[in-house]
């Protein structure tokens, strides 16, 4: 079964040999074992792609949201300070400040 019938079938409900499926790794993984997410990649390709996207106005968000000491916005507008190379920092400004 290819990956685009495997997940065609699986949105309409029908049978299928196997859940698509799609790793989602860090940059730290390929930094710190590159051979190992090599294999895994390998021997678990991907089954679901990215659709080519346009678009119409340039998002808010901003810096590299793995690089250490920076502070990054993502695209609602929340900023976040990453702390270890490779990997997502944690939140300093949230969008939701309260609970009510």
């Amino acid at each position: 079964m290819t990956s685009n019938e495997r997940g065609s079938r699986c949105l309409k409900g029908l049978s299928v040999d196997r859940v698509p499926q799609q790793l989602t790794y860090l940059p730290w993984a390929q930094e710190h074992h590159p051979e190992e997410l090599k294999k895994i990649l390998d021997d678990f390709p991907a089954d679901i792609g990215y659709a080519p996207c346009e678009l119409t106005k340039p998002p808010i968000g901003g810096g590299d949201p793995y690089e250490p000491g920076q502070i990054y916005t993502d695209d609602w507008g929340c900023k976040f300070e990453t702390i270890q190379r490779g990997v997502f920092g944690e939140i300093v400004e949230p969008l939701v400040k309260e609970d009510d």
